[in-house]
């Protein structure tokens, strides 16, 4: 768990976000709705193989669970059937009434996804 800890603020990084959406007032279904959208527009993205969506294949080191030479080829955080129906259905993963959900893509994908403004 020390990985997921924000040493900056001393918060688990789930923490800070259900912190920093209700500091904000950005509810569930206005982050369901960025979630929804932020599938969508990837996908779109991918099957143009527009810039935004293109990924340029990379080796993976060998581990226990990946063979010598396999190749990064596609995004695995990609879930073009998402929709506000599928993620409305998704329990909060801290508290009954948080808003981080398992719907929640990484951010670092979240920012290539929108130019860096998951607000867009």
């Amino acid at each position: 768990m020390v990985a997921l800890l924000d040493t900056y603020c001393g918060l688990y990084m789930a923490s800070t976000a259900e912190l920093y959406a209700e500091q904000q007032g950005v509810t569930r279904e206005m982050q369901d709705d960025v979630r929804a959208r932020s599938q969508q527009t990837a996908d779109r993205g991918y099957k143009s193989r527009s810039p935004a969506g293109r990924i340029d294949a990379g080796g993976l080191a060998q581990s226990p669970r990946r063979a010598a030479g396999e190749m990064f080829t596609e995004d695995d955080h990609r879930r073009p059937e998402t929709t506000m129906d599928s993620l409305r259905k998704l329990k909060p993963a801290f508290g009954k009434t948080g808003t981080v959900t398992a719907g929640m893509p990484a951010a670092s994908w979240m920012a290539r996804q929108h130019g860096g403004d998951a607000a867009r």
